[in-house]
C-alpha cells in the first residue's frame, strides 16, 4: 500500500502525514516505522533508495509491523529500481509505505496518482480557502479573530501558513486583553489598500505605486484579494490562478486590477 501526499503547501501537507502516522502507530503498537530523505544528487539517491527497499524488505519475525515514510527531493534523482520496487509496492498488502513530495510526479511515475495508490495533492489555497483555514486554526487554540486581526495575519504573513500558525500560536499563549497582532510598518498601508479596492480610477494609480515601495507585491496582492468583492473578486481569483501558473506576475496582477 503506497499513500503519496504532494503539493506546495507543506503545511497542511506535514499535518496530514503527522495524523497519518499518528493512526498508524495507534493501530500497530510496536510497528517499525522509520523516515528516509531521497535527495537530488543521483549517486546518493539511488543508495538511499536502496535502503528503504531494503528496510521494507527484511523485516523480522518479531516485527508486528513496518512502515516507512519517504521524502523525494527530486524524481530524476529516482532509479529503474527505485520505481519498479514502488510499481510492485502499489499491490502489495503488506508493505505501508508514505511518499511525500513537492511536486507533481513526472510522467514515469504518473502511476502515483492513480488507484490503487492513495493520494492527495496540497496546492497553494485560493484566498477565501486560506481565509478559512486562519479562522479554522484559530478556533482549534481556542480563539475567535476579527476581521482586523484576519487582515493583519494576511499583511504579515501573506499565504505563508507555517508563519501564521506561528503567530496563532503565541497569540494563543496570551490572555485576551493583551491578544494582539503586530501592525505592519506603515501606518497608511490599509488607507492604500482601500483607495485600491474601492477608490476612483485617479486614485488607485497613486495608491498602488505607494504600495510598490514596500517591495512585497504579494502581501499587497493577498490583502487586496480580503478587501475587494464581486467582479473583482472573481477577477482576482483568476490573476491567482494565473500567477501560481507561471503565466503572470504580482505586480502585472496588481497593475491590471488598478487599471480596470
Amino acid at each position: 500500500m503506497i499513500i503519496f501526499l504532494y503539493g506546495p503547501d507543506s503545511y497542511r501537507r506535514e499535518k496530514k502525514l503527522s495524523d497519518i502516522v499518528r493512526g498508524y502507530r495507534a493501530k500497530h503498537a510496536g510497528a517499525n516505522l522509520r523516515r528516509f530523505s531521497i535527495g537530488s544528487d543521483k549517486k546518493s539517491a539511488a543508495e538511499e533508495g536502496a535502503e528503504v527497499r531494503s528496510f521494507m524488505r527484511n523485516g523480522s519475525l518479531f516485527d508486528s509491523g513496518r512502515a516507512a515514510v519517504v521524502c523525494i527531493s527530486s524524481y530524476s534523482a529516482l532509479t529503474k529500481d527505485d520505481v519498479s520496487w514502488l510499481r510492485e509496492t502499489c499491490d502489495s498488502p503488506g508493505a505501508s509505505l508514505v511518499l511525500v513530495a513537492d511536486t507533481a510526479p513526472t510522467k514515469a511515475l504518473s502511476f502515483l496518482v492513480e488507484k490503487p495508490v492513495t493520494f492527495q495533492e496540497f496546492a497553494h489555497l485560493s484566498p477565501d480557502a486560506l481565509r478559512s483555514h486562519i479562522v479554522h486554526e484559530a478556533a482549534e487554540r481556542g480563539m475567535r479573530l476579527s476581521a482586523a486581526e484576519l487582515a493583519r495575519l494576511r499583511v504579515l504573513h501573506g499565504a505563508d501558513l507555517w508563519g501564521i500558525v506561528t503567530e496563532l500560536d503565541m497569540l494563543a499563549l496570551s490572555s485576551a486583553s493583551t491578544r494582539e497582532i503586530p501592525r505592519a510598518k506603515g501606518g497608511d498601508f490599509m488607507a492604500l489598500i482601500g483607495l485600491v479596492a474601492r477608490g476612483t480610477a485617479r486614485d488607485r494609480l497613486p495608491a498602488l505605486f505607494r504600495l510598490s515601495e514596500d517591495g512585497d507585491p504579494a502581501k499587497t496582492f493577498n490583502m487586496l484579494s480580503a478587501f475587494v468583492s464581486g467582479e473583482k473578486k472573481r477577477a482576482m481569483a483568476d490573476y491567482d490562478i494565473a500567477i501560481k501558473g507561471g503565466l503572470l506576475d504580482y505586480d502585472l496582477a496588481l497593475l491590471d486590477l488598478a487599471l480596470s
